[in-house]
């Protein structure tokens, strides 16, 4: 009861960040051939409560439904080191950890759903379909990346990035094959195989835009 009681608290304090994407988190280009893309950064706080803010009202009815969306609050107190972290505009940009990997699957899901309904209420012949990166896209996309320095420590991330940033610098991310970037080795980056929500483990998506 007190993990639902806390979450349910969550305000609209985050709306003005809303964007077709749910969120704001510029799309990279990481394979022109298949015209893939990837976010610049983690999925944040912020973008999380959108998602949360969707589901309580789909289930306004059904508390336990709603459950499935929440967050491990023991692990996200750890975390962020504080109970507030929904809350408070201060995690806001921080990406968002303490979730399951279906947890993640079901963003990914509802913001293809929330892009591709906005992209046809303005006739948009594309298609946009979001998923966990693979771990060749958190490759390629590191491979991007320009400052190469790992830092500690889970921080916020810088919401306006036009490129990409964090990978093995912030949280450590999954990918779609239950695996999560734990560094880089001479030979590439280093994945893991994890199977638990942690105060450790993020995630960002890869988006597959296809034209009609």
């Amino acid at each position: 009861m007190r993990k639902m009681f806390l979450v349910a608290t969550v305000s609209l304090m985050f709306a003005n960040a809303t964007m077709a994407d749910g969120g704001k988190n510029e799309l990279v280009l990481i394979n022109k051939s298949t015209n893939t893309y990837i976010d610049a950064h983690e999925v944040t706080v912020g973008d999380w409560c959108l998602f949360l803010e969707f589901y309580k009202k789909v289930f306004s009815e059904k508390p336990q439904k709603y459950a499935d969306f929440l967050p491990n609050h023991e692990i996200c107190t750890k975390a962020y080191g504080s109970e507030n972290y929904l809350t408070d505009s201060k995690y806001r940009n921080y990406p968002m950890v303490g979730i399951t990997y279906q947890q993640m699957k079901m963003y990914c899901g509802w913001r293809t759903d929330n892009v591709n309904k906005e992209l046809q209420s303005k006739k948009s012949k594309q298609q946009y379909i979001y998923s966990l990166p693979e771990e060749a896209d958190l490759q390629a996309a590191y491979d991007l990346q320009s400052d190469k320095n790992p830092k500690t420590g889970l921080r916020a991330v810088d919401e306006n990035a036009k490129t990409v940033t964090g990978i093995i610098d912030n949280a450590q991310e999954m990918t779609q094959n239950k695996k999560v970037v734990t560094g880089v080795t001479v030979y590439g980056l280093r994945f893991e195989n994890v199977s638990e929500p942690s105060a450790l483990v993020g995630f960002r998506c890869k988006c597959v835009i296809n034209n009609l």
